[in-house]
């Protein structure tokens, strides 16, 4: 377990709890088991990563292939490629989603073979693999790798990652050749597994669904996981440049969004197939291009390009290759000098190229704007931005002299100047593709593979539950408060490479770290999550200032008629980029968030002893709540609009999260929910928005969302209707957890409505955001939850719906809490066996099963404090003044 001292943690609550009565217990920690239907405590950790070197669980399918089944002992196998004949391929099965550098060692070989290698994380893709990561320079661009092999090669391991993938296959692409391999595999290293058997948590049950769920939520975070200084760089410092090796586009830092009008140049020479570089990059748009030297086996000598990046959600348009004049001969130098003009109506856009002093190639933005809907709508994010490189499959460049000018909105006219010549590895902070300098928890193991608070917001918590590893989430939390913007923003997005030691040079950020008004309002979320449940003020204290400017920051986009806050098309970005990527106006989501945000600034405020701002904070969030209420419920369709602007549809994260955070009245609650089931209802869990709405803007695909899902299942939870949320876990998550081409022992991005499977191959199978169940089985079901900080007081209430038993624990700073209940079980309506730590109180509500009230602690009857109702079940509440191990009964 993540080492904790208990020195560290103040005792400031962010609530109080009146125990209602002491009750003795056994003196002693130590587990015991009373007889139940729970089976033992796992004896490891299932849903730590895999570490180190991984070898094929299974071959899944072989042709042209001596001894395959080898493969998975790591042994040896031959391809084998006759000339006339079948090419020769193997497709290895890691079991799950695993992660790491592919290697694999070159026994012999017969003539000069090529050997493609693919990778995905779903069957169906692995024949050409899956999308790639987009955002990420530490993980391969491709998901296709061709190697050339000989006698010679030995040993091959590939230089940068591939994030996740469950499939793996080998094929042979020269006819005539034959090669003999063994110990093919991956070499995992990003994140050591750090929590032992007897400490971290786990949840078992009756539900062998609910069982999987929670377990494939915990991994997915696991696979999210890197621990610091993990992260390789695809650039190589040298006293001639930098040589540059295939990835993804790495990015001057210093000049993000708010640049426009800028002039690139650079020295270079092509050490094989050409060089790439960006200019007017941001997320998510980039113009990118491409010079192809002689040796390039596609498009020699010439210069092609595309307008949009590589971040294919968003379409992208290709220009036509431009031939060069003159043979670029790889080993050569030569220079390239990239003018972008400012955007009107400074100026019109265009981006001219020149080698050598020779103009080759003048893009006109307009021209390939039409091919993009999203660019048409914000047509500035194509003439914004800075300059970077990248490297295509089979290309290799060395890169010296850069040079990057151009006019900043907020500061006005900027230079960077650096020789790349001189070993500094300052310059690699620069571009954000150093190593991590702190251990985060990213989006996704494929991709985005970046620290987004959106998804923090939810795998904090499965992290709190699981390993109780807390470094990567104070790692995240300090990268984002390192990068405010001019009007206090907090960042909402950033590469793990992001410096911490943020200076002039990188203060733009990475692109555009401040994606969204609704996200940046989150950091305060996450950072109230984690103080109560570390109890670390500390870190709370120290991140403060970032926290307050935030809300300074999201007072001043408060409309002034109505108090709410209102948003434009480039703050009101939000979850979904696949479709209608933001929200403007009066939006009911953000509004209701920023009412949940100011709650968990006032209980912070309280807890740093800043009394008036805490009066202020909780004052606002009273005010904005009305607000909501008079302007974007609808009384006619007992539903939150979308937005003052948007009305007629039915919004699952609106909805959910106002009856979540109780900015809906008690009386509208079962309204609420009724229309959100009779709008929403698909086989595989509710929809993220009426199909009337994705008839409108997304062609009528209608999207399953396990992050909006999430808000929907914790209010059925908090709610008390245990059984919709319940039936809500095992319709979606239980679609990701059944065997089939899909399963990847994690957590999906998001399910085609349709279907229940993802819509494409860019969809991630293993992402943080979806792994809300797990917590919420955990808080709700199992029944654990801290109520001051850092658990020093703590309810366990179970909510069993239909279930006959649950086991599991969950870790405090104070040590593990194990709790087990059963009902109904050898005739006893309610036994449970729990376990609580030394230095914490709490109250255990023990629910009424079968009319039984007599509640016995270790076999003496005691009295319960004043009973009350939750979701139709009346809970009778026992203190626990002392630790020990406790079994309890009830009787009639």
């Amino acid at each position: 377990m993540h080492p904790r001292t208990r020195s560290l943690f103040a005792t400031a609550a962010l609530g109080s709890l009146t125990l209602l009565l002491a009750c003795g217990g056994s003196t002693t920690s130590a587990t015991r088991e009373s007889s139940g239907p729970w089976p033992a405590a796992p004896s490891q950790v299932t849903y730590a990563a895999p570490y180190g070197t991984l070898l094929p669980a299974a071959v899944t399918s072989a042709t042209g292939t001596t001894s395959p089944q080898s493969a998975t002992a790591g042994e040896a196998f031959t391809l084998s490629y006759p000339s006339g004949g079948t090419a020769p391929s193997i497709v290895l099965d890691y079991g799950k989603l695993v992660g790491g550098y592919p290697q694999f060692q070159v026994v012999s070989v017969t003539g000069a073979p090529t050997l493609k290698t693919t990778f995905s994380e779903a069957l169906p893709y692995i024949d050409s693999g899956d999308q790639p990561p987009y955002l990420e320079t530490a993980f391969e661009p491709s998901r296709a790798l061709s190697t050339e092999l000989s006698s010679s090669s030995g040993f091959v391991k590939k230089q940068l990652l591939q994030g996740g993938e469950r499939y793996e296959k080998l094929t042979l692409t020269t006819p005539g050749t034959a090669v003999t391999l063994k110990a093919v595999g991956l070499d995992a290293t990003l994140a050591a597994p750090d929590a032992t058997a007897d400490q971290a948590g786990y949840f078992s049950s009756s539900s062998s669904t609910l069982n999987a769920v929670w377990e494939a939520g915990a991994y997915a975070v696991e696979l999210n996981r890197i621990d610091a200084y993990k992260l390789p760089t695809p650039w190589t410092l040298s006293s001639e440049g930098i040589r540059i090796s295939p990835s993804n586009p790495a990015i001057y830092q210093g000049m993000g969004f708010s640049n426009t009008g800028t002039t690139t140049s650079f020295d270079f020479r092509v050490e094989t197939g050409g060089v790439s570089w960006t200019v007017n990059a941001t997320f998510p748009s980039t113009v990118q291009f491409t010079l192809n030297a002689s040796d390039d086996a596609t498009s020699p000598n010439t210069l092609t390009g595309s307008e949009g990046g590589s971040f294919n959600t968003f379409l992208r348009s290709s220009m036509d290759p431009i031939a060069l004049a003159t043979p670029l001969e790889p080993g050569t130098w030569h220079t390239v000098t990239t003018t972008c003009n400012p955007i009107s109506p400074i100026g019109d856009g265009q981006v001219s190229v020149t080698l050598d002093g020779t103009p080759i190639a003048t893009i006109d933005p307009a021209a390939v704007r039409a091919a993009s809907p999203l660019a048409a709508a914000i047509p500035t994010y194509l003439a914004l931005g800075t300059s970077g490189f990248f490297n295509e499959e089979g290309h290799v460049a060395t890169v010296r002299n850069f040079s990057l000018a151009g006019i900043d909105f907020a500061s006005g006219y900027k230079t960077y100047t650096a020789a790349f010549t001189d070993g500094d590895s300052s310059v690699l902070d620069d571009f954000g593709v150093g190593t991590n300098p702190v251990a985060v928890v990213t989006d996704g193991a494929r991709r985005d593979r970046q620290v987004w608070s959106g998804d923090m917001l939810v795998s904090a918590p499965t992290i709190y539950c699981t390993t109780d590893n807390i470094e990567p989430i104070q790692g995240s939390l300090n990268l984002l408060a390192s990068y405010l913007d001019s009007n206090g923003q907090i960042a909402s997005v950033l590469a793990p490479q992001s410096a911490l030691d943020v200076t002039s040079n990188r203060s733009a950020g990475p692109a555009n770290p401040w994606y969204s008004l609704g996200y940046s309002m989150y950091f305060i979320d996450i950072l109230h999550d984690y103080y109560l449940h570390t109890g670390d003020l500390g870190l709370v204290t120290r991140l403060w200032p970032a926290a307050q400017k935030e809300l300074a920051f999201l007072s001043s986009q408060q409309d002034a008629t109505t108090g709410l806050i209102s948003t434009t098309s480039s703050t009101g970005w939000t979850w979904h980029p696949q479709y209608d990527a933001y929200q403007t106006g009066l939006v009911s989501e953000f509004n209701i968030d920023y009412v949940r945000c100011l709650q968990h600034a006032s209980a912070l405020a309280t807890a740093l002893g800043w009394s008036t701002d805490a009066t202020s904070y909780a004052d606002l969030a009273t005010t904005v709540k009305t607000a909501i209420n008079a302007n974007l419920y609808n009384s006619s369709t007992g539903v939150y609009e979308i937005s003052d602007t948007k009305t007629g549809y039915v919004a699952q994260d609106a909805n959910a999260k106002a009856i979540l955070f109780g900015v809906a009245p008690s009386d509208q609650v079962s309204t609420i929910f009724s229309a959100m089931d009779n709008a929403l209802a698909t086989n595989y869990g509710n929809m993220a928005y009426d199909s009337t709405y994705f008839t409108t803007y997304n062609s009528g695909a209608g999207v399953v969302s396990p992050f909006a899902s999430n808000w929907e299942l914790l209010a059925r939870l908090e709610q008390g209707d245990t059984s919709g949320a319940l039936d809500l876990i095992n319709k979606l998550w239980g679609r990701m957890v059944a065997s089939g081409n899909y399963s990847s022992g994690a957590t999906w991005e998001s399910l085609d409505a349709s279907t229940g499977y993802p819509v494409d191959d860019n969809i991630s199978l293993a992402h943080a955001w979806a792994s809300g169940p797990t917590a919420a089985l955990s808080k709700y079901v199992l029944g654990v939850r801290p109520v001051t900080a850092g658990y020093s007081t703590w309810l366990v209430r179970p909510q069993m719906g239909t279930l006959s038993w649950a086991s599991g624990r969950v870790p405090t700073p104070y040590g593990p809490i194990t709790f087990k209940w059963a009902q109904n079980h050898d005739g006893v309506p309610f036994k449970a066996e729990l376990s609580v730590p030394a230095g914490t109180t709490g109250t255990l509500a023990v629910p009424v099963v079968s009319g039984a009230q007599v509640v016995k602690v270790d076999g003496s009857t005691v009295t319960p404090g004043t009973s009350y109702t939750l979701g139709g079940v009346t809970y009778l509440p026992v203190s626990i003044s002392s630790s020990g191990t406790y079994t309890i009964e009830t009787s009639k």
